[in-house]
């Protein structure tokens, strides 16, 4: 149906080497190469989006094709993408292009370019000498870090980040769901307003997580849980802004019982009570369970199953498991969630990792060269959309941890040195993002 539309006739598929993503933007706008300089074009965004539709017509270029690089480039782009798509989407209208396919095509594949998006990353700020937030903004912007874990709503960070162009995931904290799991929502609302929307757009928001490990850590906090994110979600819904923004929680990989292998996994029944509504939540509302994921703990807790290669990615050792094969703990971790959820009757919904990573410091195999081996092989499995043995190429969002260190983590030495960068903004050891 494309192809009819584009000049009543069909058109040959141009081949991706003949015109490439960024001479097309150069011949819809002399002065725009690429999405990621649109910003340093000067070029009237009203005038751009209108001349980027009508040359479309013109081009013949492979519409699948070209919304994916356009979708995805405009995330390396920073550009506000209300803004953009506002004026794209109008000036579409001039151009006599079909909306409803090359909005559906451009929609579509903007999802589908997110999962090959640079990595996430996580902020902790549990520390007295971190540099402020604005530095940190700074830093992240100029390692292409798009999407950013926060876990709470310190206003001063929030500010920072308004009208940056990254996305954020905001952590609710555990003491806080008491508060929020009442018989109304105007609690959920008033928070939501106050502690977020009055710092920074809605727009910004990618997701809601409500509490931390909470099974793990804080089990007086559980029964609050379900409630807690029901009410959220209904005030979002109030809101108009459900659709966008999403809600889950982060778990400890140790709410599953058993997680050897993959295929055998259950949750913890002492949580059965809770993970039924919750898995029912996440499939009604398109959302993911969101893990935190760390071979780091769990190779000298479990030396029978788990060794050192297996943890960093080196493929010494597989495991086969229903036929599928495995050679790291990372992807059996995953598909050790996606069996579980199975086994209570949910397919299909996503696995966000919430937190992984490897320090540098503190404890056994902590080192600047396993951190590297660990978390460079994760980036390049999440930025290939490799997936797991269970969910090949389907891609996994991961959130790497963390930013910094944080001196006043109490957890054990090995917590205060997560950080993939120094105070100062250097790396602590050479992790290509991209």
């Amino acid at each position: 149906m494309v192809r009819e539309l584009l000049g009543g006739k069909r058109r040959k598929k141009i081949k991706r080497k003949v015109i490439e993503w960024k001479k097309l933007c150069a011949e819809a706008t002399p002065s725009f190469v690429g999405s990621e300089n649109l910003m340093e074009s000067g070029y009237g965004i009203n005038e751009l989006c209108f001349n980027f539709s009508q040359n479309l017509m013109e081009s013949g270029y492979g519409i699948n094709e070209l919304c994916f690089n356009f979708s995805q480039n405009l995330m390396e782009s920073g550009y506000g993408i209300n803004e953009l798509c506002f004026n794209f989407s109008q000036n579409l209208m001039e151009s006599g292009y079909g909306i409803n396919e090359l909005c559906f095509n451009f929609s579509q594949n903007l999802m589908e370019s997110a999962a090959a998006a640079p990595i996430r990353i996580c902020y902790g700020r549990v520390a007295n000498n971190l540099p402020p937030p604005s530095t940190a903004v700074n830093l992240l912007k100029s390692n292409g870090i798009t999407t950013v874990r926060l876990f709470n709503t310190d206003p001063d960070t929030l500010t920072s980040f308004s009208g940056t162009g990254i996305s954020l995931m905001i952590g609710v904290p555990n003491e806080l769901l008491p508060s929020l799991a009442t018989t109304t929502i105007d609690p959920s609302l008033q928070w939501l307003q106050s502690n977020i929307f009055s710092h920074i757009s809605p727009t910004q928001i990618k997701y809601i997580a409500v509490g931390n490990e909470i099974l793990l850590k804080d089990p007086f906090y559980t029964p609050y849980l379900v409630p807690a994110i029901n009410n959220l979600y209904i005030a979002l819904q109030t809101l108009g802004l459900s659709d966008t923004i999403k809600l889950s929680t982060s778990h400890a990989a140790s709410i599953l019982m058993n997680s050897y292998p993959p295929s055998a996994s259950t949750f913890d029944p002492n949580h059965q009570s809770i993970m039924g509504p919750l898995l029912q939540f996440l499939k009604d509302t398109g959302s993911p369970l969101m893990v935190n994921v760390y071979p780091f703990f769990s190779f000298p807790n479990n030396p029978q199953f788990v060794s050192l290669d297996y943890a960093l990615f080196r493929g010494r050792i597989i495991e086969i498991d229903q036929n599928l094969v495995y050679d790291n703990l990372f992807d059996a971790t995953i598909d050790a969630f996606v069996y579980a959820m199975e086994r209570e009757g949910f397919e299909g919904i996503p696995v966000v990792v919430a937190e992984t990573g490897w320090p540098t410091g503190g404890g056994e195999a902590a080192s600047g060269e396993n951190a590297l081996a660990y978390n460079g092989n994760v980036v390049r499995r999440a930025l290939n959309d490799v997936g797991t043995p269970k969910r090949p190429g389907l891609g996994v969002e991961v959130f790497l941890f963390d930013l910094f260190d944080e001196n006043e983590k109490d957890e054990g030495e090995c917590e205060k040195h997560f950080g993939i960068f120094g105070l100062d903004g250097v790396e602590a050891y050479d992790l290509n993002f991209n």
